[in-house]
């Protein structure tokens, strides 16, 4: 682990280093995201479930495994653990988005910490989506029940489901995060490009011009 300004990294056994990692959720149609805010009054956008590592996580997997549980306020039936985040990434490995990946075969990175998601269809969960109205719900109360708290420290305002097309539209407000994720995976990529075809739609937010794929997406 290394700190720099408070802030803890991750280094796994290829000598990367992880600030932070997190979990995005796809279906035929689209991604379940959730909105948030950075700061007080600032304006909403769209990110996967997902946010910085601690040093009490241990590692990368535990950090995801505890991201996802406190953003959708432990409304999911998932209830995704670190054993199960450890096998996702066995079958579905990290887009990665910051700091910059070697292209040496070693595949160790530059000294630059980086944030990785685990892009996995919704099929690994036996599930059929998320329930915005509980979560709403949960969030309220764990507001109630935090007086001392200030409200808008519970970033995590929305859970939703956003289709293809409307990720191609361009028109909602996507995290730099989500953005570089959506550019990164191949899956996701080829999910976005099909609906350009279909709907003639131009791009507005992600730049398919410039499209690479990482190592790791490969």
């Amino acid at each position: 682990m290394n700190n720099k300004n408070n802030r803890f990294w991750w280094k796994d056994q290829k000598g990367l280093l992880h600030s932070g990692g997190g979990l995005l959720i796809y279906d035929d149609n689209g991604i379940w995201v959730i909105s948030e805010t950075k700061n007080q009054g600032s304006k909403q956008e769209y990110t996967d479930i997902g946010g910085r590592y601690r040093f009490e996580d241990c590692d990368i997997y535990q950090t995801i495994a505890r991201e996802f549980e406190e953003e959708t306020y432990h409304t999911s039936t998932i209830e995704l653990r670190r054993t199960k985040v450890i096998k996702l990434y066995d079958k579905y490995k990290f887009t990665y988005v910051y700091g910059q990946i070697s292209k040496k075969k070693s595949g160790v990175g530059r000294g630059i910490p980086v944030y990785g998601c685990i892009v996995v269809p919704i099929k690994e969960f036996n599930i059929s989506g998320f329930d915005n109205e509980y979560f709403m719900k949960e969030r309220s109360l764990a507001i109630k029940s935090n007086p001392n708290v200030p409200e808008n420290f519970y970033k995590s305002i929305e859970i939703r489901h956003i289709t293809f097309r409307e990720i191609w539209s361009g028109k909602l407000n996507f995290s730099h995060r989500l953005n570089k994720i959506l550019l990164y995976n191949f899956v996701l990529n080829k999910k976005i490009q099909s609906e350009n075809k279909l709907n003639k739609i131009v791009l507005n937010t992600i730049d398919i011009k410039n499209l690479r794929i990482t190592d790791c997406d490969r």
